[in-house]
């Protein structure tokens, strides 16, 4: 009888042991930053991290999704039974424009949920808006001029004044020129021309300087390749 409690004391511990496991829980695992102006940068949360299983949660890595996010490495890595920590986590917008989603991955020992995502949301607000983002020329031909579009929508509440116009390649030049005016709400359309003699990759970046109060600088990307016409 006594040797029969025993191995039934060894069965129950080792049953108890094999349900414990550890279960990681985030209370908010869509964070939405709004509209926030494209200087309102960086934008700064905490995610709050909990075990709310019956073992020991080890969290092993906070891994953010961009080089735009960091999260502060000052957490606790291992959380007891009802034990919370807290992560401080901050992603840079000065770089975007529109709707922006973002992630995290929270590495951990919980066998159901080994990788947590948290999204990151924010729709960033710029005053001026390239659409699309860049000008690409679909084809070049060497001696011949060619001319893209891209769209410039003043998205802000007043009109802006141009300043200047430059292009570090002397092969792009643009219709945009001094004293124009982007007028507020509305969309211009830059014409960029390209005329080279030589053949090769054709980028440029053109450097428009605004008279408004909150942007004075516009910068757009240009790309193309030239080619011998057959």
């Amino acid at each position: 009888m006594k040797t029969q409690t025993i191995l039934f004391l060894i069965l129950a511990i080792c049953s108890i042991n094999l349900l414990a496991q550890p279960k990681i829980n985030v209370p908010n695992t869509n964070v939405d930053f709004g509209k926030q102006s494209y200087q309102n940068t960086p934008q700064k949360t905490t995610i709050i991290i909990k075990n709310t299983g019956t073992d020991t949660l080890h969290i092993e890595d906070v891994r953010p999704g961009c080089g735009c996010t960091v999260a502060d490495a000052n957490y606790k890595k291992n959380l007891a039974t009802g034990d919370s920590t807290t992560v401080g986590v901050t992603l840079d917008i000065k770089n975007f424009s529109g709707k922006v989603s973002k992630h995290l991955d929270i590495k951990s020992n919980d066998q159901d949920a080994p990788s947590y995502r948290v999204m990151l949301n924010v729709d960033v607000q710029r005053p001026f808006e390239l659409r699309p983002k860049y000008l690409s020329f679909d084809r070049v031909f060497v001696d011949e001029q060619s001319d893209a579009e891209i769209n410039i929508v003043n998205t802000s509440g007043s009109d802006a004044v141009v300043k200047s116009v430059t292009s570090d390649n002397a092969a792009i030049t643009v219709n945009l020129k001094k004293d124009d005016v982007l007028k507020k709400g509305e969309s211009y359309k830059l014409v960029a021309t390209a005329l080279t003699d030589k053949r090769g990759s054709l980028r440029s970046k053109i450097t428009i300087e605004l008279f408004h109060a909150d942007e004075n600088k516009l910068e757009v990307l240009v790309y193309g390749n030239a080619i011998n016409k057959e």
